[in-house]
C-alpha cells in the first residue's frame, strides 16, 4: 500500500543494529557476514551488479574521494529477509563507515538519498520507507514522493515482533501486490486505502 501511495508510520528498531568495522587493507574491499560474501570496489565498472559496492562508489562518487585502502566487515543484527530493513540497514552503516574513513560528513537527506538507490537495487521499486526511518533512527510518518515529517512520540511504547524462521524477499511480494492491482485496480485500491487509512 506504502508502494502505491499510501500513508504509514514507521519507528526505527533500535535494539537491531547494523554494524561495519573498519580495518586497513590494500584496496578497497567489503566483507559481508551474513552473506559470506567479499567484495573488491571497482569504480571502472559500468554496471555495479553488487549492493555493497553500489553503496561504496555512491559515496566515493558523491564526496569526489578515491577508495581508500581498507577493508570494511559489515554485518547485522537483523534477520534477512525478514521485511524488517537489513538491506538499508547495513547500506547506511557501511555509508557512514566509509565517510567516517574519507573523513567527510553525510547530510542525512544525501545518505538516504543513496541508501534509497540501493534499495532500489534489492526492490526494483521500494516505498523508501525503510531507508528512511533506518537513515534517521526517528519515527516517521510517510507518504511516498512527500515531504518527510518526523514524529516524536508522546510515552514509551513496546513492539513485539515474532520472527517465523521463513525467509522472504520483499521484492517478490512487492511485485505480486503491484500485479494484483494490475490486474484490479479498483479493487485492490480500496484495500490499499483502508490499509493507509490506520495511518491517518
Amino acid at each position: 500500500a506504502v508502494v502505491h501511495g499510501q500513508p504509514a508510520i514507521a519507528v526505527p528498531i533500535s535494539s537491531l543494529r547494523a554494524h561495519a568495522v573498519v580495518e586497513s587493507g590494500e584496496r578497497l574491499t567489503i566483507i559481508a557476514r551474513d552473506t559470506n560474501e567479499t567484495v573488491p570496489v571497482d569504480l571502472t565498472a559500468q554496471i555495479v551488479e553488487n549492493a555493497l559496492a553500489l553503496m561504496a562508489r555512491l559515496v566515493l562518487e558523491h564526496t569526489g574521494c578515491p577508495p581508500p585502502p581498507v577493508t570494511i566487515h559489515v554485518s547485522s543484527d537483523i534477520p534477512l529477509a525478514s521485511g524488517l530493513g537489513s538491506g538499508a540497514a547495513v547500506s547506511t552503516a557501511l555509508g557512514r563507515a566509509l565517510a567516517q574513513v574519507l573523513k567527510v560528513t553525510l547530510a542525512p537527506e544525501d545518505l538516504n538519498r543513496m541508501v534509497y538507490r540501493v534499495e532500489q537495487m534489492h526492490h526494483g521499486t521500494p516505498s523508501g520507507i525503510d531507508n528512511t526511518v533506518i537513515v534517521y533512527e526517528k519515527p516517521v510518518y510517510f507518504v511516498r514522493n512527500q515531504a518527510l515529517e518526523l514524529l516524536q512520540i508522546a510515552r514509551p511504547f513496546t513492539v513485539v515482533i515474532g520472527d517465523t524462521g521463513h525467509k522472504a524477499l520483499t521484492h517478490v511480494s512487492v511485485g505480486v501486490v503491484g500485479r494484483l492491482y494490475e490486474a484490479n485496480k479498483s479493487g485492490i485500491g480500496v484495500v490499499f486505502e483502508r490499509i493507509g487509512a490506520i495511518a491517518n
